[in-house]
């Protein structure tokens, strides 16, 4: 699970010095995770033996099935003439391995890919864009529509050649959101947060769709995970709506991004007495990003440390949850 996967971004004065470098030790770590190392002992390829890692204690790492980024792919989802400004060019070089000029160290796991505000919602009425299609069609709203059309295309179309379309069991045009399932679970992702809706661009609330896909997956036996960039900032999880469509539901955990200097369990959604819980990911810029085992029974939530381009569990940041 990341957050943030631009490679132009940084905080401060280090917008070129240290984004493009953050963002290789990111990638580098994620391609490399079979053999994240444990600062307890220094064994590397396991879970840490550590009875906070729960029934994953110890347990080799297996090959991830997918990497989810949570929103957050480019700043402002701008096309730029200089290609090594050009956000949206530069993202695919380094998560799309069959992108053109892709990066040596670009992204060699499935990808499932999440809008965030700083690839739509931010650009509302604000980026006509180099592109003259969409310029001329959208005007202000131009970088927005791109990030759009990105996703649609995604699914529909197969543009991302290591995205899985294969997996996806729902896709809803109004709110962007797609389900997939792998195993006993289904992953939902929502982009910028559940009830995101801006009418200059065309974007519902996708807590209808929500419901029915939860609907459909209790029907089947899987277990739900929810997948979106905002955890609480611009919108409340107390939201009438959101809670709603949880209602009765088996959602067993959140993962969201947002906030770049946080990572881990971060806070639960009470829904009928249930406790969901709720885990962030860092980001490329603070070196961060979670390690998830799902098992049919469990989940743990490792974070991990890629400062070195090596990755290491960070200390004291493991969670596990049984599932009945």
């Amino acid at each position: 699970m990341v957050n943030e996967a631009n490679p132009l971004w940084c905080e401060g004065d280090c917008y070129d010095k240290r984004a493009r470098e953050t963002n290789r030790r990111q990638l580098i770590s994620m391609n490399t995770i079979q053999f994240a190392k444990s600062p307890a002992d220094g064994t590397r390829g396991l879970w840490p033996k550590s009875a906070d890692a729960g029934k994953s204690a110890g347990r080799p790492i297996a090959r991830p099935q997918g990497v989810v980024i949570n929103g957050d792919l480019t700043a402002f989802w701008q096309h730029l003439d200089d290609a090594t400004t050009d956000e949206v060019r530069l993202f695919r070089q380094h998560y799309e391995p069959a992108a053109h000029y892709a990066v040596r160290e670009a992204l060699q796991l499935p990808l499932f890919p999440g809008l965030g505000n700083h690839d739509y919602a931010n650009n509302v009425n604000d980026c006509t864009g180099t592109i003259p299609h969409y310029s001329y069609n959208y005007g202000s709203n131009a970088c927005a529509r791109e990030a759009i059309d990105y996703m649609k295309t995604a699914v529909a179309c197969d543009h991302i050649k290591n995205f899985p379309t294969g997996t996806i069991v729902s896709f809803d045009r109004d709110s962007l959101g797609y389900a997939f399932d792998i195993g006993k679970y289904r992953f939902v992702q929502m982009h910028n947060y559940p009830t995101y809706t801006r009418t200059e661009i065309g974007i519902k609330s996708a807590t209808s769709w929500l419901e029915k896909v939860l609907d459909d997956a209790k029907a089947k036996g899987k277990h739900a995970v929810l997948n979106y960039h905002d955890p609480d900032e611009h919108w409340k999880p107390s939201d009438a709506d959101f809670k709603a469509a949880l209602k009765g539901q088996d959602v067993v955990a959140i993962f969201a991004g947002h906030y770049h200097k946080t990572w881990g369990k971060y806070d639960t959604v009470s829904v009928d007495g249930k406790q969901i819980p709720v885990y962030l990911s860092g980001s490329s810029e603070y070196n961060r990003f979670l390690l998830v085992e799902f098992g049919d029974d469990y989940f743990t939530v490792g974070v991990i440390n890629a400062s070195t381009g090596s990755p290491v569990f960070d200390s004291g940041n493991l969670t596990s949850t049984n599932l009945p």
